[in-house]
C-alpha cells in the first residue's frame, strides 16, 4: 500500500480511522494520525482509550483548546499529563 494513501482519506474516513485505531490495526499509522493537520482528527485520536501514552503526551502540548480537552477527556490519560494540561 503507498503512503499517500492516508493522505486521499476525507477528514471523516481520518476520524473514523482515529476513533477505531487499536493496536493490532496495523492498517492505519497512528502517526500520522497524531499529526494530521485536522483538529477533529487529532481530538478523536485523543478520546480513543487505545491510544498509547507518548501519543496523548504529544497531543496534549496541541495548540488546538479542542485537542488538549480530548487528551484530558481520556480515561488512560495519566495524571502528570493531567497536571500539565492544567497550568
Amino acid at each position: 500500500m503507498p503512503d499517500d494513501w492516508y493522505e486521499e482519506g476525507s477528514v471523516e474516513d481520518k476520524v473514523e480511522w482515529a476513533e477505531e485505531w487499536e493496536p493490532a490495526n496495523d492498517g492505519v499509522n497512528i502517526n500520522w494520525l497524531a499529526e494530521d493537520i485536522e483538529p477533529d482528527v487529532r481530538a478523536a485520536l485523543a478520546r480513543n482509550k487505545n491510544i498509547p501514552i507518548a501519543i496523548l503526551e504529544k497531543l496534549a502540548k496541541a495548540k488546538e483548546q479542542q485537542v488538549r480537552t480530548a487528551v484530558s477527556m481520556n480515561p488512560n490519560t495519566p495524571k502528570e499529563i493531567l497536571d500539565k494540561l492544567k497550568e
